[in-house]
């Protein structure tokens, strides 16, 4: 049975909830270092968090660092707002973008619903997820797989020996694929418009 994440720390003691800051986090206090605390390095009222980007300047997320722990700025956001949050879930940007933590593109999800509301992986080398080039001792060609409702993986092998040429076994994987995702929907699978883009 899973259970509800319980932090440590009042987020509300510290943090309040503000549209208008990048990562929609702001301090509720100063903070204050050095002899006698007489250093101010955050401010009242300040934006709370850094924002991340891979190496190719896509945004990640943002992190919030309280003490000398690190939070992603979307769960903070999340609890703000006296939501729960299972041990077993993550909070889905249901735009895709990972630096928009205002509370309307928040959902709390299982971390199966929330791959499938998210894009291409930056190493996929076909250009469809889920689907990738596989060479055998004896056979070669595209092998297609995504999860079941139950989270096991389920794949076929598209080989060039059936289908002839890298481009027909290639549309037979991803043909293949499209219509396993979409009966899956039918059972509330839910992948979203923006899977694998």
């Amino acid at each position: 049975m899973s259970k509800y994440i319980n932090y440590d720390l009042n987020f509300k003691d510290l943090l309040y909830y503000d549209p208008s800051s990048k990562s929609c986090l702001r301090w509720k206090e100063e903070k204050r270092s050095g002899r006698n605390y007489s250093i101010i390095h955050v401010e009242k009222d300040s934006e709370a968090g850094n924002l991340v980007f891979d190496k190719n300047g896509n945004p990640l997320y943002i992190d919030i660092r309280i003490g000398k722990t690190t939070f992603k700025a979307q769960r903070i956001v999340w609890l703000l707002h006296d939501n729960l949050l299972n041990e077993n879930e993550v909070i889905d940007h249901l735009d895709g973008n990972p630096h928009n933590n205002l509370i309307s593109n928040l959902q709390s999800k299982s971390y199966a619903e929330n791959s499938r509301n998210r894009k291409k992986a930056s190493n996929n080398t076909t250009g469809h997820t889920g689907i990738c080039w596989n060479k055998t001792k004896t056979s070669e060609g595209y092998r297609s797989r995504f999860n079941n409702l139950s989270g096991n993986r389920i794949s076929k092998f598209f080989t060039l020996g059936t289908y002839k040429t890298k481009e027909n076994a290639l549309e037979a994987a991803i043909k293949w694929r499209n219509e396993q995702l979409q009966e899956l929907n039918k059972n509330g699978a839910n992948y979203t418009e923006r899977h694998g883009k």
